[in-house]
């Protein structure tokens, strides 16, 4: 009885680099960013200015929360206590997030680039 051959395996193909000419027809161009360029500053004031004042809106839903939380059950207005304490958490998470969207946002950033 003859022995059966063993398969030989053949090498795992390497991976190219991703062509930056003219390599098999694909052309990818250099990207060069420009933080100058016109209308990035007043997008970026554009951000800041709602960012302002939508921290200003969760620091007012904050303060009418409270008011509703305090005063509401004192008029007889049931469930106003839930629906004041909800101001102000409500008021807290917005107030959280859009203090943390620029550093979060520069965060991812940095790991990109």
């Amino acid at each position: 009885m003859e022995p059966t051959p063993t398969p030989t395996l053949s090498p795992t193909p390497t991976p190219s680099p991703t062509p930056t000419s003219a390599a098999n027809g694909l052309h990818i161009p250099q990207i060069n960013p420009d933080f100058n360029a016109p209308g990035v500053q007043g997008l970026s004031s554009l951000g800041n200015t709602i960012a302002a004042w939508v921290l200003v809106l969760a620091v007012i839903a904050i303060l009418l929360g409270v008011v509703i939380a305090v005063a509401g059950p004192r008029f007889g207005f049931h469930g106003a206590k839930s629906v004041g304490m909800g101001g102000v958490i409500g008021g807290f998470i917005v107030g959280a997030v859009v203090a943390m969207a620029t550093p979060g946002v520069t965060t991812v950033y940095g790991w990109f680039a």
